[in-house]
């Protein structure tokens, strides 16, 4: 890890997005390192807003801001990369809908311009999934296999408000498109190269 990665961290004693500086509610950051170390931060609800940030961490140039709406686009988008193709993802409807789910797109790089492929996570009601939304993505270091974390209504006593998180495997399919997550009934194994069990 780089320098100051691990703290002691700074309280900027204001926000970094004041709110009302771009359009729509300033919620639901993420962050995107690219292979060439460039960091992005995406935010928003109703609106995806994404920019560059600065070496600080702390900053960025206002002017540089990208703003877009992908289909459907309520709030928590994300974005990770494998190989040559970018992917977007974000949650549609509301947290406490049993409809809450993700939809993603492919893109050439970390702005787009992205093709919309569908829903990538949704409901299973014949075995009380709901509201499956609000993800992030990560890849196994050392390998290529990922894992897709996300909360949906705990189970029992599905009422959109009491969530748990829950982890899934992501599978990038070989025409660069993702495999439709299917919640594995049971939790999911996972070992973590390095890591001794």
């Amino acid at each position: 890890m780089g320098e100051g990665q691990l703290g002691p961290f700074t309280d900027l004693g204001r926000p970094l997005i004041p709110a009302g500086q771009f359009a729509g509610p300033t919620i639901d950051p993420s962050v995107f390192t690219d292979d060439d170390g460039t960091i992005y931060l995406y935010w928003g609800n109703s609106v995806v807003h994404a920019v560059a940030l600065n070496p600080d961490m702390v900053s960025f140039d206002a002017d540089a801001v990208r703003s877009w709406i992908p289909t459907d686009f309520r709030e928590a988008v994300f974005v990770h990369r494998r190989g040559d193709v970018y992917y977007a993802s974000w949650s549609v409807n509301d947290t406490r809908e049993a409809d809450y789910c993700v939809r993603y797109a492919t893109g050439p790089g970390p702005f787009g311009p992205w093709e919309d492929h569908g829903v990538l996570l949704s409901r299973v009601d014949e075995r009380d999934i709901l509201g499956t939304g609000h993800h992030s993505i990560l890849r196994l270091p050392g390998t290529d296999e990922w894992i897709i974390a996300y909360h949906r209504f705990a189970i029992p006593g599905d009422d959109g408000v009491h969530r748990e998180v829950v982890f899934d495997r992501l599978i990038h399919r070989s025409d660069g498109l993702l495999e439709p997550v299917d919640p594995a009934p049971e939790p999911i194994t996972v070992r973590i190269p390095g890591q001794v069990r």
